[in-house]
């Protein structure tokens, strides 16, 4: 097994182990694709976004629930890994021939984050990454690659997140924004720069705090029957 994979296994591993210790009220896996606008950033404009694709698996630990009963409401946190691979799309325009690039990237984001409501919430973090290929490029000149400058990037990541209950999961669109701080270009200065777009499912109970009934409950059974899990 070739030493990234065995990196990889390992992160996971830590992953599930410390969520899964983190006192909380329940634990979900959701999976995703993610559409991305990705771009090196140079303060020259050198670089244009272009439309990107990927996949990956979240895992999140939701804490106990935190009552402000002035404000009549009940606030949560979770802690969230999410395992991304991603294909990123650019441009870049030098004097007048316009290079494609393609370059794919495994990343890995750390959030903690604060649910406003059921279905609504905010995060923040970071993230880390490698880029485990080369990056191919193409104009009218033809098509070649390259080794990247570093391969590995770093920085932070914020998120905005609603979903949708469908059944016995969520459907949901996690909008997401990560700016690295690792220099990716051997001429200068560039860092990379993503928007994100999160879409999938995620499987797991989603606390609602009845506050008229003063108990905990699964929003997604909350009708009928109490259903106190905790």
């Amino acid at each position: 097994m070739k030493l990234l994979e065995r990196l990889s296994l390992i992160v996971v591993a830590a992953a599930v182990l410390f969520l899964v210790s983190v006192p909380g009220y329940c634990f979900s896996v959701s999976i995703f694709g993610v559409p991305n606008l990705a771009q090196p950033v140079d303060g020259a404009g050198t670089y244009s976004r272009g439309l990107g694709y990927g996949g990956g698996l979240m895992l999140d630990s939701i804490t106990k629930p935190y009552s402000i009963l002035e404000f009549q409401r009940v606030f949560y946190f979770s802690y969230e890994f999410s395992f991304m691979h991603l294909v990123r799309n650019y441009t870049a325009t030098v004097s007048t021939v316009t290079y494609y690039f393609t370059t794919p990237e495994e990343q890995m984001q750390f959030l903690v984050r604060a649910w406003i409501s059921p279905l609504l919430s905010i995060g923040a973090g970071g993230y880390a990454s490698y880029n485990p290929g080369k990056i191919e490029y193409s104009s009218v000149e033809g098509s070649n690659s390259s080794d990247p400058t570093n391969r590995i990037d770093y920085g932070v990541a914020f998120s905005i997140r609603f979903g949708f209950h469908l059944g016995f999961t969520q459907l949901f669109m996690d909008a997401r924004y990560a700016s690295g701080f690792a220099n990716q270009v051997s001429d200068g200065q560039a860092h990379y720069d993503n928007y994100m777009l999160l879409i999938g499912f995620r499987f797991g109970k989603t606390p609602f705090y009845d506050l008229n009934a003063n108990m905990m409950r699964d929003y997604g059974r909350h009708s009928g029957s109490p259903n106190i899990y905790y």
